[in-house]
């Protein structure tokens, strides 16, 4: 499929070039080639450099954009250096593209992929998955790219809207869906030793449940900077930028300290956290009143404030429906047997594993398991994120990444699964709690049950989970400001 990929852009390449006349700036009032810092945590880890050429296709005046990025951080006990490619299309009266590729390298890995825009769908053709069309919706939809916010500026300075929601094709999904603008404030900044007049908005992203602040200049629809609420930021400066990277820490934004330390976390048999941190998507009281974990205190948007205790059961299996699963039985949401984004479970290869782990099991919660023990035998930790598919292929990936691999063999088979997100208790930095992310099975009668295949607990959890909610979602954030524990338990000790 790589082969076949870069074939496609090189014969897209050559139509470009058949019809150029040549290449000049786009505009005078924009530079052939700009700069962004990559920041984290007020630490500069990476930048972008981005070349602006006009370009001449059957006679029509577009812009060609590419961009060359480059990150450098510590995650997870690891050094990583990521590098990334976008080249777009762009037609400068819509501001929308009509081709796209990119191309991802991270250690070994490598992931490239490209986009076609062919009247009402787009073509996708990528390294690590099957060729996929997409239609377009009827309605005006955004094919955005990394630069140009050229339907911001028509729409909050031209037409002098407060808000507006638009539908937006997004990459990592490959699917469109609704993204909402609202216009914050009008200001100067100074970037890159340039002064702006900058149109400042929140973006609102329902499938990441994030809102990003977003300034554009109000000249060109250009983006200036972008500030996310995991503590990184985006911003135009200048080519003195490569002189300046240092490593990012992405520990700090994903783990908290606590005042105890535990070195066995397998044996947490009860714990009792007294906490204040800031979660995306906002979760809701009865997300975190849950068996074996019981919430006091208060949520106020995205902020939650107050104790958590939790004392996981491990389930002996007693009672566990028959497998395959008769669902007429019970009661429960049909969509956690089914496929969603990221999490394929009609895959035909997915199926055809499960099956075979499965085979010969007539208990739902035995099968459960040996699911569970395959994902936790096969798959390495990683800091790569990516889709139940994806990381059955690449046998990596991140707690998220593992967890919607587990879900999508389960339901492959008839298991009703689903993914959940939190925290965890780990003995990093002599104690501390990080952003997780695992498994609850439906076995009938009992409930759901919990399974973490990232940590080898694959029969139960450790009562060091604290859950916030279902993840429904594409991306979680969570923001820690204090985390005490306030007594904890362990079963060699009881």
């Amino acid at each position: 499929m790589k082969t076949k990929l870069k074939i496609y852009q090189t014969i897209y390449v050559l139509f470009i070039f058949s019809f150029t006349s040549a290449y000049q700036v786009k505009s005078q009032e924009i530079p052939s080639k700009l700069y962004m810092a990559i920041e984290l945590n007020d630490v500069i880890c990476g930048y972008s450099e981005i070349t602006l050429l006009d370009t001449l296709i059957d006679g029509n005046k577009l812009v060609t954009l590419c961009q060359n990025t480059f990150t450098n951080y510590f995650a997870l006990g690891k050094d990583i250096t990521q590098y990334l490619k976008f080249n777009y299309t762009i037609d400068p009266k819509t501001g929308n593209f009509i081709y796209h590729d990119s191309y991802q390298k991270q250690g070994t890995m490598e992931l490239d992929a490209a986009v076609f825009v062919r009247e009402n769908t787009l073509r996708i053709i990528s390294s690590n998955e099957d060729e996929k069309i997409v239609p377009i919706p009827h309605d005006k939809v955004i094919l955005p790219n990394t630069l140009f916010f050229k339907y911001l500026l028509d729409d909050f300075n031209t037409n002098n809207l407060k808000e507006k929601t638009y539908q937006v094709y997004g990459f990592k999904t490959g699917n469109f869906s609704q993204i909402s603008y609202t216009k914050v404030e009008e200001k100067e900044v100074e970037l890159g030793n340039a002064k702006y007049l900058a149109l400042i908005f929140e973006e609102s992203n329902p499938n990441t449940g994030l809102k990003t602040k977003l300034w554009i200049d109000k000249n060109t629809g250009i983006r200036l900077k972008m500030e996310y609420p995991n503590q990184m930021s985006i911003y135009l400066t200048d080519r003195s930028v490569k002189t300046k990277i240092k490593t990012g820490n992405w520990d700090e934004v994903f783990f908290v300290k606590t005042n105890v330390s535990i070195e066995d976390i397998h044996q947490i048999s009860y714990m009792k956290v007294k906490g204040r941190l800031d979660a995306y998507p906002v979760v809701k009281i009865k997300d975190l009143n849950v068996p074996g974990q019981i919430f006091s205190g208060s949520i106020e948007g995205d902020k939650i404030a107050g104790v958590f205790e939790i004392s996981h059961n491990n389930f002996s299996g007693k009672d566990a429906p028959a497998f395959p699963f008769d669902i007429h039985h019970y009661n429960f949401p049909e969509i956690y047997l089914q496929k969603e984004d990221l999490i394929e479970a009609e895959d035909p290869s997915i199926i055809s594993a499960a099956k075979k782990i499965t085979e010969g099991y007539d208990n739902l919660w035995e099968a459960c398991c040996k699911l569970s023990e395959w994902v936790a035998d096969n798959v390495d930790g990683s800091i790569l994120d990516g889709s139940a598919l994806d990381t059955f292929k690449s046998k990596k990936g991140l707690c998220g990444a593992q967890s919607r691999l587990m879900a999508a063999l389960c339901r492959s088979v008839g298991i009703p699964a689903r993914v959940v997100w939190g925290f965890l208790y780990t003995p990093e930095y002599g104690g501390s709690f990080g952003h997780h992310a695992w498994n609850e099975i439906f076995m009938g009668e009992a409930g759901w049950i919990p399974v973490d295949v990232t940590i080898h607990e694959t029969d139960y959890v450790n009562s060091g989970h604290i859950r916030l909610g279902i993840l429904h979602t594409h991306q979680t954030i969570i923001n820690f400001e204090e985390m005490e524990t306030i007594e904890f338990e362990l079963k060699n000790s009881q």
